[in-house]
């Protein structure tokens, strides 16, 4: 197997990936929290103490916007401050059966037994290795659709359970 990737890290990724992020942490982080605050009210309607009912969804509310804010005044902030803004890099991916080879600034090669983490969603390929470095992979920039759907088959039997 021999599928390749061209991913251009420039201001459109990165703001692309932030978005993904907050979606992702609204998802998994606010949601969780959420869930037990607004379990909380309702029980604090059904006991009739209204206004720490309120409180609560309300604190919910207010946190949900916290978090959008924030994130994007830090996205913001990283794009403005980012190198790749002005000076855009291209990095290209070859997926072998055994490694993945990156091309571009700091060329390397990962093999499949150092990588510890992996998620893949319909934008963005996310690997994580051994020494904690990530790589964010544009899925759209494969060279076929068809290659994309290959890649993600074959990590799902390489990893099983801890691909996402």
């Amino acid at each position: 197997m021999e599928i390749r990737n061209r991913t251009l890290y420039d201001k459109d990724l990165l703001i692309r990936y932030n978005k993904y992020y907050l979606i992702d942490f609204i998802k998994k982080n606010f949601s969780i929290i959420a869930i037990f605050a607004i379990g909380f009210a309702i029980y604090m309607f059904i006991i009739g103490d209204w206004q720490y009912g309120v409180f609560l969804i309300g604190f919910v509310i207010v946190y949900l916007f916290l978090t959008i804010f924030i994130q994007k005044v830090t996205a913001k902030r990283e794009v403005n401050k980012s190198p790749l803004v002005e000076h855009p890099i291209m990095q290209n991916y070859t997926f072998t059966d055994e490694t993945i080879f990156v091309e571009g600034v700091r060329p390397r090669e990962i093999k499949y037994i150092n990588v510890t983490k992996i998620h893949m969603s319909s934008e963005f390929l996310i690997i994580t290795d051994v020494e904690r470095k990530t790589i964010v992979v544009d899925m759209g920039k494969f060279d076929t659709f068809n290659d994309a759907q290959k890649l993600k088959e074959f990590l799902n039997l390489k990893f099983k359970k801890h691909f996402r």
